[in-house]
């Protein structure tokens, strides 16, 4: 968000990027951070917001954005305060999914060794077919 031209990633700090577990309000103060330009709409910064909306919002609401930047009108604080309101709701639910596994540590565990467990029974079946195909399997030494 704040070196656009360089892909997004945790190297550059938790600045440069939307996290899923951040909230509404960091969401809106990393989107309001974001380096944009003066107002061509070319830079690597708006080309980056305007990326980001296509995916997260509406798509008439894209191409309201869109035409803005193309007709060199776009406000970058309206952007932003869209896209920040866009990528919060896309991920609300999955927060609110996590504070309730958040609060079920013991659930979490039993959902954990019972996945363990189906994965082991799975990997030690395909272990011993392919032991058997290459001739592992029942060879005297």
């Amino acid at each position: 968000l704040l070196s656009p031209e360089k892909k997004m990633g945790k190297d550059l700090g938790a600045a440069h990027y939307v996290a899923l577990r951040d909230d509404s309000d960091l969401i809106a103060k990393k989107i309001a951070k974001a380096v944009t330009d003066g107002g061509e709409g070319k830079s690597a910064g708006a080309t980056n917001l305007l990326a980001l909306l296509k995916e997260f919002a509406d798509p008439m609401v894209y191409q309201q954005y869109k035409a803005g930047a193309d007709d060199g009108t776009l406000q970058y604080g309206e952007l932003k305060q869209v896209l920040a309101g866009a990528i919060a709701s896309h991920f609300a639910a999955y927060r609110e999914r996590v504070k309730e596994l958040e609060a079920k540590p013991e659930y979490v565990r039993q959902v954990l060794a019972e996945g363990a467990r189906k994965a082991s029974a799975v990997a030690n079946k395909t272990l011993a077919e392919i032991s058997e195909k290459v001739g592992l399997v029942g060879r005297a030494d």
